[in-house]
């Protein structure tokens, strides 16, 4: 009977989470749990419900004693095993790896996530031996193909009619076709082929936004409703008291935009340090704003709501991210796409340094198209991408227009890889720091890294990548005509 209970328990929460019934679902679990304490698959459940509401913590712990439960439980080792990435827990990551390997020698995914933390960690000699060692196995394993190209490991001489066999062969699932798309795009790029280049990653990228099926219709009348509704008179006429804290130093800018080579050379200096991309400022100001009555303008509502609105975010915020500081006395929150709340961060933390990130926005195109972006958000068409940077762009010149003067400090890649002392001074000293020479030895920097720049941000200065997209000529035109378009529209 009890078993039978148990099936059914599992078989009505699964219909309220398809609901997303969440606090019905949680509900129902609790009550398994006190009917079932020692079944695994309940505890799996609760750390499900946990992650698919954001709360990675709770998660990890449910997953943990889900694990002890089942040793062996392969989905839950790597449901866990995900978790503890994106909670950037690398090193509890990496255990959880060696001993899922020590009970299954020779998992095939275990040892690709081995070699993902090994290359976030900067050590490409065992991460590269991880993905030869797979690729021996399973010629046609397109992550461990993906793993050597973003490391700089493949050429088009050694390497392209391999790829292009394992493309042609109809036995690999369409997952691997669209991820060694993306690799062959590459190679061709460094035949000066961009012709091919460009089918390669037009096909890798139409395919997986097919995958994906977000619908970002909506974005253009969102950033024109921020727009409409944040204007300096309202900035100006703010009443609630605000963060007087400096500690945070948040850098923003479309993906591929310089962003992470900024945040490793001012996270070399000894009183910053860099914290990677965090969701936390979007989800402070996400909550603040539900809570809202329907129909407000978040401006005006959240600074109505109470006399020390703004500062209560700021220490939510703060009081969140403690647990990833260490004791430097300034942070460095970077996420691109935080620019759209550049405005809104400027309200909470008005003493903080805000760093804009900007590059050729052709450049910033080829640079996403390019790459097997894992977040869905960042998987689009070509049109897709070109309004996406516009938006951006309109947005930023919006926030520079209205909120006070050196509110926002712009910083252009092509002259960050040219002259980094020229631009980096300024920017430690509005902060108030002196000049480091350790911020030009960044690719000494030991820390993880784990966005698409892992590779390149380890290496030394170089400008290889100013004027990439201009290689692709007219190609572009689709992203640069849907850029201009949405950018003119917006500011109109």
């Amino acid at each position: 009977m009890r078993k039978i209970h148990l099936q059914q328990l599992l078989q009505e929460i699964e219909q309220l989470a398809k609901q997303g019934k969440w606090s019905e679902v949680d509900h129902a679990l609790q009550q398994a749990r006190s009917f079932f304490p020692k079944q695994p698959v309940v505890w799996f459940g609760m750390g499900n419900s946990a992650y698919q509401q954001g709360n990675l913590k709770l998660a990890r712990e449910n997953w943990l004693k889900a694990s002890k439960l089942a040793p062996t439980d392969l989905n839950i080792s790597f449901m866990l095993i995900n978790c503890l990435r994106e909670m950037e827990h690398d090193k509890e990551e990496l255990k959880e790896l060696k001993r899922v390997l020590q009970l299954f020698p020779g998992q095939p995914l275990a040892r690709l996530k081995l070699a993902e933390n090994h290359a976030r960690a900067g050590d490409k000699k065992n991460a590269v031996q991880l993905y030869n060692d797979l690729l021996k196995e399973f010629p046609c394993q397109s992550s461990a193909w993906n793993g050597l190209s973003v490391l700089g490991e493949l050429n088009p001489k050694k390497h392209l009619t391999k790829i292009e066999s394992c493309i042609d062969d109809q036995d690999n699932s369409e997952f691997d076709r669209i991820t060694l798309h993306y690799v062959a795009g590459r190679l061709y790029e460094k035949q000066q082929d961009y012709q091919k280049s460009w089918d390669a990653f037009l096909y890798a990228n139409t395919q997986s936004r097919k995958a994906v099926g977000l619908d970002f219709s909506t974005r253009s009348m969102a950033a024109r409703t921020v727009i409409q509704d944040m204007t300096g008179d309202k900035v100006a006429g703010i009443v609630s008291e605000r963060n007087p804290s400096k500690a945070p130093i948040f850098i923003v800018g479309m993906p591929r935009s310089g962003t992470t080579l900024l945040e490793r050379m001012l996270g070399s200096h000894p009183d910053i340090e860099g914290l990677g991309e965090k969701k936390t400022m979007g989800i402070s100001l996400k909550h603040a704003i539900e809570k809202l009555p329907a129909g407000i303008s978040p401006i005006e509502g959240i600074d109505k709501s109470h006399f020390q609105a703004w500062k209560k975010i700021g220490e939510k915020y703060l009081s969140d991210l403690s647990g990833s500081r260490g004791k430097a006395k300034y942070f460095i929150d970077k996420m691109p796409l935080n620019a759209n709340l550049a405005g809104l961060i400027h309200l909470v933390f008005p003493e903080a340094t805000i760093i804009y990130c900007r590059r050729k926005p052709e450049d910033v195109a080829i640079s996403c198209l390019s790459l097997a972006f894992e977040e869905s958000h960042l998987k689009f068409t070509p049109e897709e991408l070109g309004e996406l940077i516009g938006i951006q762009e309109a947005l930023m010149e919006h926030w520079i227009k209205i909120l006070p003067k050196e509110s926002i400090h712009v910083v252009d890649y092509e002259k960050l890889v040219v002259k980094p002392e020229e631009m980096l001074e300024p920017l430690l000293k509005n902060i108030g720091l002196p000049w480091s020479s350790k911020c030009l030895q960044f690719n000494q920097n030991k820390g993880n890294v784990r966005t698409a720049s892992l590779a390149q941000v380890r290496r030394k200065l170089y400008t290889s990548s100013v004027g990439r997209g201009k290689r692709f000529g007219d190609l572009l035109k689709p992203v640069m005509d849907a850029r201009a378009k949405t950018k003119a529209s917006l500011l109109s």
